[in-house]
């Protein structure tokens, strides 16, 4: 059983902790569209 190497935060109050992804798709036509995505959790 692995241990895990880091300690979890919980947020403590609004703009405490955000998360964020880079995502990528493809029109029908071939074009491409690229997001960056934020949560404040």
């Amino acid at each position: 059983m692995a241990k895990e190497r880091f300690v979890r935060l919980l947020p403590g109050h609004r703009d405490h902790v955000w998360s964020y992804d880079f995502m990528q798709v493809r029109t029908h036509d071939g074009r491409a569209i690229r997001l960056l995505t934020l949560i404040d959790e």
